[in-house]
């Protein structure tokens, strides 16, 4: 039996002409944030969920 943490997904965002879209994971004590925009992916990490969440959000919208 593998004792390997385990990713949970918690939230995905899409932006509303379908070119990028994030998801926010919880990985042991931090939350990962994977922003895709066709073959460009990026994961960053965040101490707390609030972080996360913005910057996934702020992603999908194009603000960064």
């Amino acid at each position: 039996m593998d004792n390997e943490p385990a990713v949970k997904t918690l939230l995905e965002f899409r932006s509303d002409d379908g070119t990028r879209s994030s998801i926010v994971m919880k990985y042991e004590t931090n939350f990962l944030v994977h922003l895709i925009n066709g073959d460009n992916t990026q994961l960053v990490e965040y101490n707390n969920l609030q972080d996360a969440e913005n910057k996934a959000e702020d992603w999908v919208q194009g603000v960064i």
